[in-house]
């Protein structure tokens, strides 16, 4: 038997300036839970109508999801477009995934990553590299990506 917990937040008829935020937890237990509360290790960087960014310091980790159809930086990633963009640094690499979420983008997102990067290791062939240093810049063709993430990886020594 699967048991299933709704949980919402009542915004009311016409809400104006509010936020929230959550992470899903499956698995934890009460205990668990308040202890994650207590120190949950990842920041809230950006919660806003243009973009919502999260970063894990621990894991190098930085995402952000752009709302919007223009030029927006969060966290020291900048897309042109909508786009979820997920960059982990670690172990000497920078590793990058960009996707359209909305699957509606027929052409291009250009991604700009606040890091240098030194070599190519692994590249999908939907992106192009517009520049390395002292900032990666991206261009990322999304037709017929079907919402999926396209990926780089570049060493950064």
């Amino acid at each position: 038997m699967r048991r299933y917990q709704t949980i919402w937040f009542d915004h009311g008829a016409t809400p104006e300036g509010g936020s929230y935020a959550y992470a899903l937890l499956p698995g934890k237990n009460a205990a668990a839970v308040a202890a994650y509360a207590a120190a949950p290790g990842v920041q809230i960087v950006e919660n806003s109508a243009q973009a919502h960014a999260v970063s894990k310091a621990a894991l190098g980790l930085r995402a952000v999801n752009f709302w919007g159809d223009n030029k927006k930086t969060s966290d020291g990633i900048t897309s042109d477009r909508i786009a979820s963009v997920l960059v982990i640094e670690a172990d000497g690499a920078i590793q990058i995934a960009v996707a359209d979420p909305t699957q509606a983008n027929g052409g291009a997102i250009h991604i700009e990553i606040d890091h240098a990067a030194a070599g190519v290791m692994e590249k999908d062939g939907a992106i192009s590299i517009d520049q390395m240093s002292p900032a990666v810049r991206l261009t990322v063709n999304v037709a017929n990506a079907h919402g999926r993430s396209l990926k780089l990886k570049c060493a950064t020594r």
